[in-house]
């Protein structure tokens, strides 16, 4: 599984199904997360006061972090003029959206994330 934002937020913030989450977190055999994913999480979860929170809970789930090298980065330009914010898509994918998109396309991974942006753009 490709962790998103939105799921890890989801879990440290207790929102509803949260434990449902963490559960299937506990069940994958592989756990990924891009660098540019992680950059968006650390800096959401600061401003949100979370930061240390947030560094605990990926100390626990221990993903495999996936450097952001050109294909990467080129994916993740790919996603941004398809389904980015300001793109003219209902899906309206931000910067760790779309690193995050980038990296369950490049290795053929289902994506981890809670709400409705990544259903728009059909990941």
């Amino acid at each position: 599984m490709i962790l998103d934002t939105s799921l890890l937020l989801a879990i440290l913030q207790r929102e509803p199904g949260w434990e449902r989450h963490q559960q299937a977190l506990e069940q994958v055999e592989v756990l990924r997360m891009s660098a540019g994913t992680l950059q968006e999480l650390l800096l959401v979860a600061h401003c949100r006061g979370v930061l240390e929170p947030m560094q605990t809970l990926l100390d626990l789930i221990d993903p495999d972090l996936v450097p952001v090298d050109a294909d990467l980065a080129e994916r993740a330009l790919g996603i941004f003029l398809r389904f980015g914010k300001g793109q003219g898509h209902p899906a309206q994918l931000n910067f760790g959206d779309c690193f995050a998109a980038a990296l369950a396309e490049r290795d053929r991974l289902p994506l981890g994330y809670i709400g409705d942006d990544f259903s728009k753009a059909s990941f």
